[in-house]
């Protein structure tokens, strides 16, 4: 009885917190993010356009391609495309319970899933689709699959992990490196070695077929010179050291008296636990292993393969190592910490580190459940949408201007509103990062401008100092693309100004000269 009640706590770990995610993000936008990338790329697949052939990629296909098709399947809404989320963070969270389990106890393994869906769901901005989330969940379930074949050797297993682990590199490119340590662990391990040839087998497929659907396209050939543009620049303006945050450690202890230091000293622990648990965890491990290799070789086979797979995953995150990202990328460490904790021989002290994390972990759901209440809903042409009182200001006020089928274009990055408007954009970027996009990309998007003049433009004058707050290593000579600015500020005046935290946003149209005096951008108006 114990063995099939087991059985189903993951199918239970997997339902609720698909609900609850789906209660925390369904239909809140965000309105900075990477999430209006893959949703505006969606939208062009459904039209008959094709990545990298049609539109610029920095990434792989998969994202967009998993996008679109729940787009098409469940309609064009921002919940359809929030299914992806919730079903990726269900899938991590059921693994990381899977896997510690495996190794630590079903305890163990509950209470390690439930901290990692906390900790994670902490950051509602992360809640949103991102290709990310995509190849992790992906690359989860082939680490899962894998390890199953230490209990239960499959051929067929083996073939879903490479499947798996194939799929997760044509979503993000560097998921390769995980990939090939896999297949590396595959062939070093005498006992699993004969399931090397499926692996590879269930890669060659995915790689195939996706291959083969760029080429029917006549998108390969450019998708090469997108992944070449991609290794040229983006190292330079998104490189970011191991473990960083925005604005750097000494802005969270800015001002705090003597008795805080302590209070914010944990709470940035916390924080920083993306970059602090790879450490901790994957360092405890290896000395333990090294300390007890003969004794203990019931560990050796799967705690090896959870670090190769670990770290190779971790690796993914370079150049951009900012702790954001690194929550992307550090599940397995959840994993190991928490089978190394429960080896701990004194029961109080495991029930206190538990008690420790819980209580901070309870402290970010409950910050994400009360969110809830404070948001109002607003209509728009993709559903009924939740946001902060400065985004919903700005959205009713895009909304009441800009209608369904225009034609927009969004300077310098907010590539949401196009989804969230369901308008066209005439040039092939969604969005344009000043300090990493270069001069032949600037002047691509205003041939296509000049081309096809939008008949909007949403204008956000960002100042640099907060690019290079977010970039920090962004070149500051190449912080402004004036050729595009000055065909927006020649062509276009300005409707109305919404304050937006960071920058005023200035929504325009455009010029039927000569424009109304008061509604000039402040720019065009004479100085007296």
């Amino acid at each position: 009885m114990e063995k099939a009640a087991n059985r189903w706590i993951p199918a239970a770990i997997f339902t609720i917190s698909a609900w609850v995610l789906w209660l925390l993000c369904a239909n809140r936008f965000v309105l900075l993010s990477d999430e209006g990338i893959f949703l505006e790329g969606a939208m062009r697949i459904l039209r008959g356009q094709a990545p990298y052939r049609d539109f610029f990629v920095l990434t792989g296909p998969g994202a967009f391609w998993l996008t679109a098709l729940m787009l098409h399947v469940f309609g064009v809404s921002l919940q359809s495309a929030r299914l992806l989320v919730v079903a990726d963070l269900a899938v991590f969270t059921t693994c990381t319970y899977w896997l510690t389990a495996r190794l630590a106890g079903r305890n163990a393994g509950i209470a390690t899933a439930v901290l990692f869906f906390a900790f994670t769901t902490a950051d509602a901005n992360a809640l949103t689709v991102n290709h990310r989330w995509d190849a992790g969940a992906m690359e989860y379930a082939a680490i899962v699959l894998l390890f199953g074949l230490l209990n239960d050797p499959s051929a067929g297993k083996a073939a879903a992990a490479g499947l798996c682990a194939a799929a997760s590199a044509w979503i993000t490119p560097p998921m390769m490196l995980p990939g090939l340590a896999l297949a590396v662990w595959l062939a070093c391990n005498k006992g699993q070695r004969r399931h090397l040839a499926p692996y590879l087998a269930g890669c060659s497929l995915v790689t195939f077929a996706a291959g083969g659907a760029l080429a029917l396209q006549g998108a390969l050939a450019p998708m090469i010179q997108h992944m070449l543009w991609t290794a040229s620049n983006y190292g330079g303006a998104n490189r970011m050291a191991y473990g960083a945050v925005r604005g750097g450690y000494s802005a969270l202890f800015a001002g705090a008296a003597t008795a805080e230091l302590a209070a914010r000293g944990m709470v940035v622990f916390v924080l920083a636990l993306p970059a602090v648990l790879p450490v901790l965890a994957g360092g405890g491990w290896a000395v333990r292993l090294a300390f007890t290799w003969r004794r203990n070789q019931k560990w050796r086979d799967p705690v090896i393969l959870l670090l190769v797979a670990g770290f190779s995953w971790l690796a993914t995150a370079y150049p951009r190592g900012e702790i954001n990202h690194l929550a992307f990328v550090t599940a397995v460490f959840f994993v190991l910490g928490g089978a190394l904790m429960q080896q701990l021989p004194s029961a109080n002290v495991r029930l206190c580190l538990f008690a420790f994390f819980a209580f901070f972990g309870a402290m970010f759901l409950w910050n994400d459940g009360s969110r809830i209440h404070r948001d109002a809903a607003i209509g728009t042409p993709v559903g009924q949408l939740q946001g902060t009182r400065e985004d919903q200001a700005l959205i009713m006020d895009v909304l009441a201007k800009i209608h369904s089928g225009e034609s927009l274009f969004v300077f310098p990055y907010a590539p949401i509103l196009y989804f969230m408007t369901q308008t066209q954009n005439p040039t092939q970027y969604a969005w344009l990062q000043p300090g990493m996009m270069v001069e032949s990309d600037e002047r691509a998007a205003l041939k296509d401008l000049n081309a096809h003049p939008p008949q909007y433009v949403i204008y956000n004058d960002v100042p640099a100092e907060a690019y290079l707050r977010i970039w920090p290593n962004s070149n500051p000579a190449s912080l402004r693309m004036n050729q595009i600015e000055e065909f927006i500020h020649a062509n276009y005046w300005t409707e109305s100004i919404d304050s937006h935290p960071g920058a005023d946003v200035q929504i325009m149209k455009r010029a039927t000269f000569p424009a109304p005096l008061a509604a000039q951008s402040p720019r065009s108006i004479p100085e007296p």
